[in-house]
């Protein structure tokens, strides 16, 4: 899952999501420095990423994907279910995806005196980009894949996963759509949320 599938997925409480959002960010080392509900999202983002690497859609997709992209296939389709929940935004919640960004936006500054420098740095950059809704644009996929591809520790063609997505979207979709219920019900089941 990417960005906008674990803020979503921190039970509308304010220090899981700092928790999710931090998850890739903080080691285990650095933990003690947040609080314990901190933590505890750290430990949910974690357990959210665990759980999609291992569900059977999640891998569907995945496998789809591997031949074109290799070993970031699971890493460009954690982007591409980002972009798919955001077109399917209002089945999940009846709250505006602008309206959720602003809270998310809200929060993550209110809190950011907690994050590490350089989790400062790239928050402040996301936050001025409004981030989370460039999800609902289908042209900004091209722009979020070329970056971690610049970023990437190997050669990668993440930025023409476009073309995939473009191909074979409504069978990444059918697969989003019958994966996401299932860790919606695993996260409210792990953090007793409704």
């Amino acid at each position: 899952m990417n960005f906008l599938a674990h803020m979503f997925l921190s039970c509308m409480d304010n220090e899981l999501m700092i928790g999710n959002f931090l998850g890739d960010f903080v080691s285990n080392k650095e933990l003690h420095l947040f609080s314990e509900k901190i933590q505890e999202g750290v430990m949910l983002h974690r357990q959210i990423d665990s759980f999609s690497d291992n569900h059977e859609d999640v891998l569907e997709s995945v496998r789809r994907l591997r031949p074109s992209q290799a070993k970031y296939a699971p890493v460009v389709i954690d982007v591409f279910y980002d972009f798919i929940l955001a077109k399917n935004w209002l089945k999940f919640t009846s709250q505006p995806l602008e309206e959720f960004s602003d809270h998310v936006t809200e929060v993550l500054k209110y809190h950011q005196e907690v994050f590490p420098e350089h989790v400062r740095r790239r928050t402040d950059r996301m936050i001025e980009a409004k981030w989370l809704v460039d999800y609902a644009k289908p042209e900004r996929l091209e722009m979020i894949l070329g970056f971690l591809d610049k970023r990437s520790s190997f050669p990668s063609a993440m930025k023409n996963a476009v073309m995939a997505y473009n191909k074979d979207y409504e069978l990444y979709e059918k697969d989003f759509l019958k994966f996401f219920p299932d860790i919606i019900a695993y996260v409210e089941s792990a953090c007793n949320c409704e």
